[in-house]
């Protein structure tokens, strides 16, 4: 990689952060081109090189965090059976994509509070569902065609991904409150005993 491409991707980075720390202090309709140059420092002829203007930044923005958040989210669970649910083979990918939340913690917290037209903790309940429901068809694509297996697909595919994602951002904005390991367990209980079950059961 040359150095012009260093340059860029230092210049962009900056730009990204100058993003997140604008939004972090006020709504996305007060945040100027200018106030984002500032902050990153660079001048507005380079920042126009790369955007057409704020908008274009922050969805392209959204769409990379989206898109990285969709290609760690492994939901290779739902392959399993209630009685082999706590195997490590299910069980671990979900402890990876927390450890993932957590290395992202500051950017997520900003983002599920920002002052911006869409609701991104919205948006990653819905990546999680769409992966779910994904494989759910994937094992079984009469699913697509059965109006009731689909249904109920769909609805356990929202339900796991909103308790997860909640529970994780309750988690986080609580400081931690019970242990790594306790958390855990709860959701190893949860998949066990409860939800999971239920919907292996009917599916």
């Amino acid at each position: 990689m040359g150095k012009e491409d260093l340059r860029v991707i230092k210049t962009l980075d900056s730009i990204d952060k100058s993003l997140l720390e604008n939004l972090k202090k006020m709504p996305f309709n007060k945040i100027t081109v200018e106030a984002l140059c500032s902050k990153a420092r660079i001048n507005r002829t380079t920042f126009y090189k790369h955007y057409s203007d704020k908008y274009e930044l922050l969805d392209n923005y959204l769409s990379r965090v989206l898109e990285e958040f969709r290609s760690v989210n492994n939901v290779i669970f739902v392959d399993a059976e209630p009685e082999t649910i706590n195997e490590d083979l299910y069980k671990m990918p979900f402890r990876e994509t927390v450890d993932f939340i957590i290395s992202k913690k500051d950017i997520y917290e900003i983002l599920w509070t920002a002052q911006i037209d869409r609701n991104i903790f919205d948006e990653m309940i819905e990546v999680i569902a769409e992966n779910i429901l994904k494989r759910k068809i994937e094992q079984h694509p009469e699913i697509k065609t059965d109006s009731e297996k689909f249904f109920k697909a769909s609805l356990f595919a929202n339900l796991f991904a909103y308790n997860n994602l909640v529970s994780v951002r309750w988690w986080l904005a609580n400081d931690y409150v019970i242990s790594k390991n306790d958390f855990y367990q709860l959701f190893d209980d949860m998949m066990r005993e409860g939800m999971f079950k239920v919907f292996k059961e009917q599916l």
